[in-house]
């Protein structure tokens, strides 16, 4: 009796390992990281987003300030995405396929652009001229407006994402 019992013990505990060892497989560790990537981006949290990218300090600067997020949290408010597939290249590459679906963005910069050139039109010569912090609460206000319409198309593409191995981490 206690021999079956260790067995049964010894082969639960060698199925938990086995699991457990399935889980930290490199590609499992490449798939979370572009999950986190991707995650921060939904979120809004470009810093932390930013941190998953290798030219993260190249990738920083005066352009990542509150009107970009602002921007960045409209252009993203309806992402999806789903991790399709994981390939290894190399020991330190894995190619991550990810199906990202959007608003379609066509239609929404086209309309954008044109309701913007009206405001700089609308404004040439204006006393007093509207201020930066004016015009950027304006062009979000426009691109909010352009991405609430009715009947938006959303569309789905594939993207692979190379995913290297930096110091230990993906």
């Amino acid at each position: 009796m206690k021999k079956t019992v260790k067995r049964l013990v010894a082969m639960v505990l060698a199925a938990v390992l086995v699991f457990a060892l399935a889980g930290c497989t490199p590609e499992k560790k490449a798939e979370r990281a572009v999950n986190s990537f991707l995650s921060e981006i939904k979120k809004v949290n470009i810093e932390n987003a930013l941190s998953y990218v290798d030219k993260a300090e190249e990738t920083k600067g005066d352009w990542l300030n509150e009107n970009t997020e602002l921007f960045i949290e409209e252009l993203f408010s309806r992402l999806d995405y789903e991790i399709i597939t994981s390939e290894i290249v190399d020991e330190n590459t894995i190619n991550v396929t990810v199906k990202l679906t959007n608003v379609d963005m066509k239609p929404v910069i086209k309309e954008f652009v044109a309701e913007a050139m009206k405001y700089a039109l609308s404004n040439i010569g204006a006393d007093p001229e509207p201020t930066e912090d004016e015009v950027n609460a304006k062009m979000i206000e426009i691109l909010k407006t352009c991405l609430n319409k009715e009947g938006l198309e959303m569309v789905t593409m594939d993207a692979t994402i190379e995913v290297v191995l930096v110091e230990g981490a993906w």
